[in-house]
């Protein structure tokens, strides 16, 4: 069996290794050629699968190590029997925890405030679900808006999107990009809806960039209490004129967590071990574990969970890092190469919160609702659980 990956997958060589023998290379060097004599092909978005990069080859099996399939032509895939795999949910709980973050760092830094504030989640799958759950443990009450879901499956808890616009003081993105059919998503965000909005409403967009109509967003800035963007129209080629109006910006890394990362090739993986029927044995907890277990203190009793979140993960440098964007001589290289290089932050459950002083049982069931655990004098062990991958 030969594969060949995208070197940035993480533990992508010593995870199908055991399958087989792999080559990595960058994204860019995955052509027609270097695909001659391969079995299966490991991706990320950076890489289109279509006709024209498989035509000609041997290729069985694409595996993306991601929860969106919009680089991949899926009829192509299916007419010539070629399996994919994908890893749906791997990065909920980092864009969950992104969003939660970014929040709480708004809220800190530009006195709005998020008590009493409701949240409309707009898409109501993995990531959209694991945004509701971190926003209701500090007390956000949330609504959801999903109408592929509601017309597959009836459910009381989705509402109309006009609905939730009216009720929502912050809304957030997490859908798929899709052009067409009955429910097309591409500037769903757009004049109109804007135009409804209530004054003050908060925007967060971390699912696709052509979900939001950048030049409507300018136009009705002015209307909006904060703007937070991980995703943008025409990645890496981004409007260099959108970053001034964005109060929280980002380089399309809100899933980018370690255990995110490695729960996505752990999918593929075992994905690949079935299709081959090859007896899995690469071991994801020792990947993780080699990653250590990072600490955080609390330093203000007074501003708990906020202080340990923010402690968790400084938003600013990813933002500050993004704005250096329109100084750069190749500005899409320059945005492509934040992702390709990106620094994985660690998710809540890593952590071990050390606890100078006795903590409120208030302040532990918050701290214990997102995720994070409290030191009591035992070094913590990061297992499959931190990773939720089923065996």
């Amino acid at each position: 069996m030969k594969f060949l990956a995208d070197k940035a997958i993480p533990h992508v060589e010593e995870a199908f290794s055991t399958i087989g023998e792999i080559q990595l290379l960058p994204p860019g060097k995955i052509t027609p050629d270097t695909l001659k004599g391969v079995d299966g092909l490991l991706v990320r978005t950076t890489t289109g699968i279509k006709p024209s990069l498989l035509k000609g080859s041997r290729v069985t099996f694409v595996g993306t190590a991601t929860i969106g399939t919009d680089h991949i032509d899926l009829p192509y895939l299916a007419e010539k029997g070629i399996h994919l795999s994908s890893a749906p949910g791997c990065n909920a709980t980092a864009v969950g925890e992104y969003v939660l973050t970014a929040l709480l760092t708004l809220e800190a830094n530009t006195g709005i405030s998020l008590q009493g504030r409701t949240l409309g989640i707009i898409g109501a799958g993995n990531t959209g679900n694991a945004v509701k759950r971190k926003a209701e443990a500090i007390g956000i009450r949330c609504l959801l808006n999903d109408p592929p879901l509601a017309e597959r499956s009836p459910n009381n808890e989705l509402i109309d999107i006009v609905e939730l616009v009216q009720e929502s003081d912050i809304i957030s993105l997490h859908i798929p990009l899709t052009c067409s059919g009955k429910y097309p998503t591409t500037h769903l965000l757009n004049e109109a809806l804007f135009s409804q909005l209530k004054p003050g409403t908060i925007i967060i967009n971390t699912s696709r960039g052509e979900a939001l109509d950048g030049n409507a967003l300018k136009a009705n800035r002015s209307r909006l209490g904060g703007v937070i963007l991980d995703v943008w129209e025409n990645e890496p080629q981004i409007d260099p004129e959108l970053i001034p109006f964005i109060d929280i910006a980002s380089p399309h890394i809100a899933g980018y967590s370690i255990e995110g990362k490695i729960r996505a090739t752990e999918m593929i993986y075992r994905d690949a071990c079935t299709f081959f029927e090859v007896p899995p044995v690469w071991d994801c907890e020792k990947a993780l574990a080699s990653y250590g277990v990072p600490q955080l203190t609390i330093s203000d009793r007074d501003q708990i969970p906020v202080d340990v979140i923010i402690q968790g993960y400084d938003i600013f440098k990813d933002d500050s890092r993004l704005r250096l964007f329109t100084q750069q001589d190749n500005p899409g290289e320059y945005f492509a190469n934040l992702r390709n290089q990106y620094r994985f932050r660690r998710e809540f459950s890593s952590f071990q919160v050390n606890v100078e002083q006795s903590l409120s049982s208030e302040d532990r069931r918050h701290l214990s609702r997102l995720g994070f655990h409290i030191s009591d004098g035992q070094a913590l062990r990061i297992s499959r659980a931190a990773l939720n991958v089923s065996k």
